[in-house]
């Protein structure tokens, strides 16, 4: 098929795009789009530095607080059958680090005797609080990882490519219902009805791989294809 000419035009029959394709292009773009939020989380943090701010905040990382304040709140001791010994200690943790950021955890540790002498020993952390930047740099990052994803499919399945990078690298491009390029209004139509993944957990995307043309729900809805290059 020559560029630029539709496939309806040329009477050409849609060859449709296999789901293991789509799966792995999925995945190349998850470490695509990973890779660009990391390189733009630290580029930015890092400009920021200079004026003594940060921009978003790395949730990847798991930085150490530079200090921990700890307020005892109560301890419970229980004897269960079996001269079972159950004791929990309660606590709270005010934790500041490095960046200026604070987290205030609602700590539970616990320890079990049983009757043959084992000794368990538990803790759980509740984050039940954060000062007001760290909020504010979670919201950018969260605004980040949604917002790039959106933008990155929106102008690579509509540019002439018709595909973003991982689905280029595995031959398949996405198009209308006649195997025509989309335009910015529906390929944008798309990619608001992919977000209904994430509240299905992947289901109305795995259906591709059982539906006639090989589309999944944001495909029927936005009546898009998914083809062969």
């Amino acid at each position: 098929m020559a560029a630029g000419t539709d496939a309806v035009e040329t009477g050409e029959r849609l060859s449709y795009a296999p789901f293991w394709r789509r799966v792995l292009a999925l995945a190349l773009d998850g470490v695509i789009l990973s890779a660009a939020v990391v390189g733009i989380v630290y580029a930015a943090n890092g400009a920021a530095a200079g004026f003594g701010a940060r921009v978003f905040d790395p949730f990847w990382e798991e930085p150490k607080p530079v200090r921990t304040a700890v307020e005892p709140a109560g301890e419970r001791r229980d004897v269960q059958e079996g001269d079972v010994i159950i004791e929990n200690r309660y606590s709270r943790e005010t934790r500041i680090y490095a960046d200026g950021s604070v987290r205030v955890l609602a700590v539970i540790e616990g320890t079990t005797q049983r009757a043959d002498g084992r000794i368990d020993q538990s803790r759980v952390e509740m984050l039940i609080g954060r000062n007001q930047g760290l909020i504010v740099r979670q919201r950018m990052t969260q605004a980040l990882c949604g917002l790039l994803p959106f933008v990155y499919f929106l102008l690579m399945e509509s540019s002439a490519r018709q595909a973003s990078l991982g689905k280029q690298a595995l031959g398949i491009k996405v198009t209308d219902a006649a195997g025509r390029r989309l335009g910015l209004r529906r390929a944008a139509f798309r990619q608001l009805m992919k977000a209904t993944n994430l509240f299905s957990t992947g289901i109305t995307y795995l259906i591709a791989a059982f539906t006639e043309r090989r589309q999944a729900l944001h495909d029927m809805f936005a009546g898009t294809l998914v083809l062969r290059v």
